[in-house]
């Protein structure tokens, strides 16, 4: 939902600076459907909530490129590349929201204007996810563990993985490595 809203009000800031019809035209359409899309998101999790309803986990590796649409579109320098790895869905999954939410606090937080994203083996067994912008290293309000890291941590720890988040020489850095068949789930939302 908040990646939706972000990507909202990225393009409402991409209309509201259009000189011609046609670009705020297209812009305002890519707000709607962000907007929908959040809308949708929000029904699905009350569901969930109420009892009545599952979370969707059908996002995957093969939807991780989708991602970089957006910033994309916002102007920014996007390089997106997936390795194609075997992983049970639980993983794909993680390593989708993953990169949706590291992307997400790049374009509500950071003054950057690049976001580098690789998923592939690390080793045998353990997929590797890496996302970096290059935004200013002064502290932001994420880093401070924030409703975002927080769930990262949350859905790579409960598939068996480990999290990394931190100012490198040029922007912020997430990565995590996280097994491609964890030996167990605990059927978390993903």
């Amino acid at each position: 939902i908040g990646h939706s809203l972000s990507v909202a009000a990225l393009y409402s800031d991409i209309a509201r600076e259009a000189r011609d019809g046609d670009s705020r035209r297209d812009a305002l359409d890519l707000v709607r459907s962000s907007i929908t899309e959040a809308s949708a998101h929000l029904r699905q999790t009350v569901a969930v909530l109420r009892g009545r309803g599952r979370f969707d986990s059908s996002a995957g590796l093969d939807e991780v490129v989708s991602l970089g649409v957006a910033p994309t579109a916002a102007g920014y320098a996007v390089d997106v590349q997936v390795d194609e790895v075997d992983v049970v869905p639980e993983v794909g999954a993680a390593a989708f929201r993953l990169v949706q939410e590291a992307i997400t606090n790049t374009l509500r937080h950071s003054n950057g204007r690049s976001i580098s994203v690789r998923v592939g083996l690390q080793e045998p067994g353990l997929l590797g996810v890496r996302v970096v912008d290059d935004g200013t290293t002064a502290v932001r309000p994420e880093i401070q563990d924030g409703h975002g890291l927080s769930g990262m941590r949350e859905r790579v720890g409960a598939l068996g993985g480990t999290l990394d988040v931190d100012a490198g020489p040029r922007g912020w850095v997430v990565e995590a490595s996280i097994p491609t068949a964890p030996a167990t789930s605990n059927g978390s939302p993903s």
